[in-house]
């Protein structure tokens, strides 16, 4: 964000340039459509100051956080009014840092699950902003590690998927995902054993656990080709 950006934020806020602050970032659903309709009137109202800026791709704001409640206020308005991804950066006190506080709060964004209302805060999800912050180099290792899985039919590519994801969830318990999943424990261990056998990878493995976690997460953040149309006559 540029200096101006900056100044005008913060005569916007009516705040002196000591923080706390955050950035927000959020995905539009569409170029020139706001991803958060009237975010600055929901927050007002739960006595929370920000200034908002709309480019082609994203909605930014600038959050002035006065009370150590505001955090999670703010990211209650969020949850309950993204239509797309949004990132929260950490929180800073100098707005000339706000251009850093940015690029963290682009990373916290990508780091929420493509095409998904996702609200994702920097501080409290590293794996999601390791995989997000260098994701050239993450793509690679989902290819590497979840290659044999994503050459699957798409159902079951899908199934295994969302079972690991749901494992990962529930702290590596078969038998609470299989509650989430309302499948028996042994259908949930089996779609596991399918897993492994495809990637070589080990779930009792600290180190095959690890780089399937970080491949799923890369999955999970790069949005999909849409399915081709299909074509009369053929």
């Amino acid at each position: 964000m540029d200096a101006d950006a900056v100044w005008s934020a913060a005569e916007v806020l009516r705040v002196p340039r000591g923080g706390p602050f955050t950035v927000v970032a959020a995905e539009v659903p569409r170029i020139g459509r706001q991803a958060l309709p009237d975010i600055a009137d929901l927050l007002t109202r739960r006595g929370i100051r920000s200034a908002w800026r709309l480019r082609p791709d994203l909605q930014l704001g600038i959050v002035h956080l006065r009370t150590p409640r505001d955090l999670p206020d703010l990211v209650e308005v969020l949850r309950d009014h993204a239509e797309r991804r949004v990132g929260v950066s950490p929180s800073y006190d100098d707005l000339n840092r706000t251009g850093d506080a940015l690029r963290f709060a682009k990373v916290a964004m990508r780091g929420g699950d493509a095409e998904s209302s996702a609200v994702t805060v920097f501080d409290d999800s590293p794996l999601a902003v390791a995989t997000a912050g260098a994701p050239d180099v993450m793509a690679r290792v989902a290819t590497r590690v979840l290659g044999p899985v994503e050459a699957l039919p798409t159902d079951e590519r899908a199934l295994l998927l969302d079972t690991l994801d749901v494992w990962f969830a529930c702290g590596g318990s078969a038998e609470e995902a299989a509650k989430r999943l309302y499948v028996h424990p042994n259908t949930v261990r089996a779609r596991l054993r399918r897993i492994t056998e495809r990637t070589g990878r080990s779930l009792t493995d600290p180190r095959g656990v690890t780089e399937l976690a970080l491949a799923l997460r890369a999955v999970r953040q790069t949005p999909r080709p849409p399915a081709p149309e299909p074509t009369d006559g053929l």
